[in-house]
């Protein structure tokens, strides 16, 4: 496995992620699960020991992921592991502005602590990527999201 060293923390990380977007489903007909509805935890509990026996170490999940269970099978999986030996990223989700407002997307990430006990992870996580992130028109000092992850209320 490829890995970079990031340079301000010395921290060793896979160059390939494992996305958790789309996780394997039960077979039609199952019981549902009351912690993951329809997931396969089993299959993702393998799926994510084999990603880490082969020095996948960098796992990358979203609140929206599979129903609003990625965090949580992501945490089931991971959590049977040491903490050192993996990296979560999980992603602000920024909607629609008209339809989602920044003060929303603020409190999502002020309840990381909550992401963090879904993610069955005692450490807050230190990344706030964001989906869709829009580019600033010229002339434009960037999208009221950029803004908001590069001032203090996001770090």
């Amino acid at each position: 496995m490829t890995m970079r060293t990031n340079p301000n923390t010395g921290d060793v990380v896979s160059l390939l992620g494992y996305g958790m977007m789309r996780l394997p489903m039960l077979p039609e007909g199952s019981k549902e699960n009351p912690q993951t509805g329809l997931f396969d935890q089993d299959m993702i509990n393998r799926q994510v020991d084999y990603a880490l026996e082969h020095g996948v170490n960098y796992f990358d999940t979203a609140p929206v992921y599979c129903r609003g269970l990625s965090e949580r099978c992501t945490g089931i999986a991971l959590k049977r592991h040491p903490r050192d030996k993996y990296f979560i990223a999980t992603k602000l989700s920024n909607f629609d502005s008209r339809v989602w407002p920044l003060e929303e997307s603020k409190k999502m990430f002020e309840n990381s602590d909550r992401k963090s006990t879904r993610l069955n992870s005692s450490h807050r996580l230190p990344a706030a990527p964001q989906h869709r992130q829009r580019r600033a028109r010229p002339g434009r000092q960037g999208s009221q999201r950029t803004r908001c992850l590069q001032s203090s209320i996001l770090r």
